[in-house]
Formats: structure tokens, sequence, C-alpha cells
């Protein structure tokens, strides 16, 4: 093995040793590949379709037929009803989907939630399909019935988030969890260094984290008692975010103060205290349109008039 190669396999070994640490993307470390050993020596080719013979033997065409016979199963679909194909990843796969869709209608309107996969708007332009932006909260949902033979791992996954969603409430952190969703989505920490410790998945001003099979309570645990031993802080320093916008109002539990248009979070009677003295200073009275609450049930909420 040269240094290169070695130096470049340390560095992976080291990212696979802090698995612990990752939260915020859907990665399963309880795998092992040494069921495919016994397949390395060979050049395997995905040559084209999988339904199809190929003159060159040395290919994936059965393995990937019997992986399409799995999900077939799965879906309850009949064998001669389905077709497919084994992609690299799920970019590859909308793109297929997409192009398949585009196929059958040529001037069809690409309809995709502004939260989409970014390979949905690549291949609207790839594909020049006019393509439409949904505006949408943040969403991710299982189907359990497709999912029903993966109960018992579903059930772990749906539990843990759960728990981790009750345990960021009651630390007053914003926070949404979707019903039968494994993606937790949460106000994001102002503390880079956090984001990186944890391997976040970060967008605007939320947080997200994938809670996976091999994501235990005592992992849970350890993330959420760092985060909230450094809440404290945040909240002192005002660097918390208003996610209303992002996860919807019901789901926010810091008030905010709107002045003039401006959305400002008073996580702390002082907060509110200095943005009525600066208003008075400024002289006059505001009208509600200028200056207004947004209360949470939760919290205690701040009028300003």
């Amino acid at each position: 093995m040269n240094r290169n190669l070695r130096f470049r396999f340390q560095k992976l070994q080291t990212s696979v040793n802090c698995s612990d640490s990752n939260s915020g993307y859907p990665l399963d470390y309880n795998f092992d590949y040494g069921a495919l050993n016994m397949l390395q020596p060979f050049p395997l080719n995905n040559f084209g379709d999988p339904f199809t013979k190929s003159n060159y033997s040395v290919n994936s065409k059965q393995i990937e037929v019997g992986v399409l016979d799995w999900f077939a199963r799965l879906w309850e679909i009949e064998n001669d009803e389905y077709w497919g194909y084994v992609t690299s990843g799920g970019t590859e796969a909308n793109l297929q989907g997409i192009l398949m869709g585009r196929e059958v209608f040529p001037d069809g309107i690409l309809y995709a939630s502004k939260e989409s996969h970014y390979s949905v708007f690549k291949a609207a332009r790839m594909y020049r399909m006019d393509c439409i932006k949904i505006e949408t909260l943040i969403m991710s949902v299982l189907t359990k019935s497709v999912l029903y033979p993966l109960r018992w791992s579903l059930l772990f996954v749906e539990q843990n988030a759960k728990y981790l969603k009750d345990r960021l409430r009651n630390a007053r952190v914003s926070v949404m969890l979707n019903e039968l969703s494994n993606i937790v989505v949460s106000e994001r920490p102002p503390d880079e260094e956090f984001i990186k410790r944890w391997l976040l998945s970060c967008q605007r001003k939320i947080a997200r984290v994938v809670v996976m099979v091999n994501v235990s309570k005592q992992k849970l645990d350890a993330f959420l008692d760092e985060l909230t031993e450094k809440l404290s802080n945040w909240s002192k320093e005002g660097a918390r975010p208003c996610v209303a916008v992002d996860i919807g109002y019901e789901n926010c539990l810091l008030p905010t103060i709107t002045i003039e248009g401006v959305a400002l979070m008073a996580t702390e009677d002082v907060v509110a205290t200095i943005l009525l003295g600066w208003l008075q200073s400024r002289g006059g009275s505001h009208s509600n349109n200028n200056a207004s609450a947004q209360s949470h049930p939760s919290r205690r909420s701040v009028l300003v008039e």
C-alpha cells in the first residue's frame, strides 16, 4: 500500500471511529459488508438493463434483479408489473425518474417542494423543464405500510426520534417531528464547533438530526447533555434563532418581536425592556403594524405597542 493510499485509509478509519458523533446524516453504521468480500476479485459490471442478456458474463444483472425482486415483494408488486435497475445513489435515481416522466409528458411541469433534494432542480435544468417550487414546511415521513416488514427497526427509530423531540422541547428548544418520521428538526445551534462535532445537517436557521437504527438513547443523551449545557449561554448571548417560518409557529418556543418588519427574538424580559426603551427613545408610540409580538403558548409573550 503506497503512502497516499495508506494516509487516506487512516483518515477513513478515524472517521468510522468517530461515527458516534454523526447525527445529521442518514448513515447506518450497523452494517457488515463481509459477505461481499468473495466478489471483490471479479470486475463486475452492470451493463444496462438488468432484465436483458449480455455477452459479458461477469456482470451484476442477477444481483440487481434480486434487489428489485426484494423491493417488489415489499411493495406487493407482481413479477411482470415492474421494471427498474440499481442506481449509484439518490441523485441518479431522481434523474432517471424525472427523465422517464418527461418522456411520457414532454410538456409537463415539474412541481417540487423547495426543500426537495438538490438533484430534482438539477434535473429540471438538465432536461430544460419548467419547474415550480412549492413553499412547504420541512417534511419527512415514512410510510408505515411500505415499511411493515421492517417494523421492529421502524418502531425503534420512531421511539428514539420521539424521545429526542420530547427532551428538546423540555429543554425549551424549538423542535418539530412529523408523524412516522425519523428526522427531528430544531433550531440551529449558533456554535459551529458543536455543529461539526455532532455532524449536524444544517440549512439556514434549522438543524436536522436523523435518527437511524444505530442511534441509541445513550448517544442521544450524550448529544442532549452537551446541548443543554451550552443552551443557557446561547440564550444569554441572544444568538438563538426563531425558526417559526421553517417549522411552524406552533413548534417555535421562542417569542419574537417584529419591529418595522424585522423579527427579533426575546428570550429574556431584559431584552424586551431594552427594546421598549429603544422604541420610546425614538419618540411616540408605534402601531401594532410596526411593532407586534408573536406569542407561543409555552413561553411568556411580549407585546410592544
